[in-house]
């Protein structure tokens, strides 16, 4: 029987919560579930659905809704395990074991945010999917991630038709790095240099999206804001690109992580799925659609879509 439901609890194998909660799954699906997955991932679907940007390719599960309904069409392994990480089950699992980091996102100050975090029911969250392709010179400067963001799950996928011979080097090249200051001081100084144009930012209570430049200069050669960083912060975790291999964070004021793909593999692909669990949405419509997305009425779901395709 292949998979009915998906946990995140019983399946961490490595979780460190300083400065902010990292986790790592490894192996997260039996060798025969994972195969016929990836057997199904939609490596050419994605590489066709958009122009090339910044050395990425993706089928957002909103912005490409025909296209991302197309794949759980004809691939029905891979959609069981979408259907599934869209459950009830598995938000609400994802929620009870980040619990406190998530909390935690804002001060004991702010006593009405923390409770309604810990009260929303799972519904009230937005989970969103993205299917992703990226390849060599794909480069995301460290940054901590939007404001809606609760906790973010990469599962990686590797190429199939590529060179493994030195695939050590390779998980390694296509990860995700997770950033530290080398002191509290640093830290501070560069969430104030930050969000200097942003006052209202200041108060403690707020959570921050906080980003490096993401330019190059004429040379091809990262703005000096990296190098700078670079000397403040150190790389303290890699999230290696592996088959079968899941890695996340729970979003906070000092989430930093990047990706670095300038160095990787001309001739090779790196695939994962993207899995956004978002802050409660303020569309009342949305809510009513994660309801149905999680207790296992999608089919409702697209025959609404089917029905507006149809109207002329």
């Amino acid at each position: 029987m292949f998979l009915t439901r998906l946990k995140i609890s019983n399946r961490v194998t490595s979780r460190e919560d300083f400065p902010f909660t990292v986790f790592e799954c490894e192996s997260y699906l039996s060798e025969e579930e994972f195969s016929r997955v990836a057997n199904e991932f939609p490596w050419q679907m994605i590489l066709q659905s958009s122009d090339n940007e910044d050395y990425r390719f993706r089928i957002d599960e909103y912005g490409h809704r025909d296209l991302y309904r197309e794949v759980l069409r004809t691939r029905p392994h891979l959609a069981t395990f979408l259907r599934l990480v869209h459950s009830h089950f598995f938000i609400r699992d994802l929620l009870s074991t980040f619990k406190a980091p998530i909390v935690a996102r804002f001060p004991p100050s702010a006593r009405l945010k923390r409770l309604g975090l810990r009260l929303a029911p799972t519904w009230l969250f937005d989970l969103k999917v993205d299917l992703t392709v990226y390849v060599r010179g794909f480069h995301l400067t460290p940054h901590t991630d939007g404001v809606e963001k609760v906790v973010a799950i990469l599962m990686y996928f590797e190429d199939p038709s590529g060179d493994t011979r030195d695939s050590t080097t390779h998980h390694a090249m296509g990860g995700t790095r997770f950033w530290r200051a080398k002191s509290k001081e640093r830290e501070e100084a560069w969430r104030d240099r930050l969000t200097a144009d942003r006052p209202l930012s200041q108060s403690k209570e707020n959570v921050l999206s906080l980003a490096l430049e993401r330019r190059f200069d004429s040379s091809d050669s990262l703005s000096d804001q990296l190098s700078e960083f670079q000397r403040d912060f150190e790389q303290y975790r890699l999230g290696e690109a592996r088959n079968n291999h899941l890695a996340g964070f729970v979003k906070s004021n000092n989430s930093w992580h990047s990706v670095d793909l300038t160095e990787y593999p001309e001739n090779l692909l790196r695939g994962a799925i993207f899995i956004n669990l978002n802050l409660p949405p303020v569309s009342l419509r949305r809510c009513a659609h994660n309801f149905l997305k999680q207790y296992g009425l999608q089919r409702f779901l697209d025959f609404r879509a089917r029905r507006r395709k149809s109207i002329p």
